[in-house]
């Protein structure tokens, strides 16, 4: 089989994904669109596979890559390249986060849904597919008209981890520490982990919470915690290195994530699963619904609501035993299902299925049909 996919740069997002489609498969090619004015403060990976569209020769090369390859991908910057694919109604599938962060309603500013028309609309009787990098992309395209039936679970696969000791790692873990990791922005809401935890102590609960990134609120948070008294409760580590977050969540039990419909993704989400934290998501962030099964191997709360996320949080300081089955299986779903090994057989799986005009043989994980989940989805 011969894979290409076309995106504008390879990242350490995507790289994973990457080499392992080029271990699979006869032919694996990268097309990179994005020219060099575009990748200022962006770190570009490099691999023999990877062709950069820079000149004419380079276009035409990209071109036969793309219509002779037996399944192509394309992701942001691969528009020009998709309609020599569907002119030839060959087996794609398109890449993308929701459309609609900011609101379902856009779809009805004419240049979006022109522009939406141009890249998904125009083709829904083709053979083109949707792979999903948000829990939410199936309902807005649904509300243009495109199929349901033909998006998949998809998302980011960062490098996974596997540790000798299981065990060791778990019981090495500070049962009463939280994390939190990001930008320090407002879609991210790191301020809905300083209320959590006023919340914890007041009720007489012994937590520490580190904050891990940068960001223009980091000030705001700073005075919130003096404000509220949480200076030996509360830390703000500034800025670490993925090995630095990784030490950081393999100390803690408790990952929080409480990002809003903003969030594409958030592949944080996989490496706390994968370092044995105990995930409490906003139901609102891309990942989320795909990767935290509800009291399974995370735990849920509404996004922007802190009683609900200090109810979910008090119902697992309540219960070690249930804080341990749900990290275990966390790290057993990256282990076993959410990882770039997993994620090529599968896509590789999917495509033989849909050549046969067959469904997706995957009830959960990547490449199993996506519902349609609107915003207001989740009910504690």
């Amino acid at each position: 089989m011969r894979v290409v996919l076309v995106s504008n740069f390879l990242n350490h997002f995507t790289f994973p994904l990457c080499e392992s489609l080029a271990s699979s498969v006869d032919d694996f090619r990268f097309v990179a669109t994005a020219k060099p004015s575009q990748m200022a403060f962006r770190q570009e990976l490099s691999a023999e596979y990877v062709l950069h569209v820079s000149g004419e020769k380079d276009v035409a090369k990209a071109l036969q890559f793309v219509s002779e390859a037996d399944v192509a991908i394309f992701g942001d910057g691969g528009w020009a390249f998709m309609e020599e694919r569907m002119y030839h109604n060959k087996l794609s599938f398109l890449f993308s986060e929701r459309l609609f962060k900011r609101g379902t309603w856009r779809r009805f500013i004419p240049t979006t849904w022109y522009r939406l028309y141009r890249r998904f609309l125009r083709y829904k009787k083709r053979e083109l597919y949707v792979l999903c990098a948000s829990a939410y992309l199936p309902y807005d395209l649904s509300l243009l008209g495109f199929p349901a039936e033909k998006c998949f679970r998809w998302g980011y696969f960062p490098f996974v981890k596997k540790y000798g000791d299981i065990d060791g790692l778990f019981a090495a873990k500070h049962k009463m520490h939280f994390i939190w990791v990001g930008r320090l922005i407002p879609l991210k809401h790191p301020e809905l982990a300083i209320s959590l935890v006023d919340e914890l102590v007041k009720s007489g609960y012994d937590v520490h919470l580190d904050i891990v990134g940068k960001g223009p609120m980091e000030g705001l948070l700073n005075e919130k915690i003096q404000s509220c008294g949480l200076s030996g409760k509360v830390s703000l580590l500034g800025g670490k290195t993925l090995d630095e977050v990784r030490g950081y969540m393999e100390q803690s039990t408790f990952f929080l994530f409480t990002s809003d419909f903003n969030e594409g993704w958030g592949a944080v989400v996989n490496e706390a699963m994968n370092s044995g934290c105990v995930v409490l998501g906003s139901h609102a962030a891309g990942s989320v619904p795909f990767l935290i099964r509800h009291k399974m191997n995370g735990m849920l709360f509404k996004s922007e609501d802190v009683n609900s996320l200090f109810n979910a949080a008090v119902s697992l300081l309540q219960s070690p035993e249930k804080c341990e089955q749900l990290r275990r299986q966390a790290y057993q779903d990256i282990q076993e299902m959410w990882n770039a090994s997993q994620a090529t057989e599968r896509l590789l799986e999917l495509c033989r299925h849909l050549l046969e005009h067959q469904p997706s043989p995957y009830s959960i994980g990547p490449c199993s049909q996506a519902e349609c989940l609107a915003n207001d989805w989740f009910t504690e």
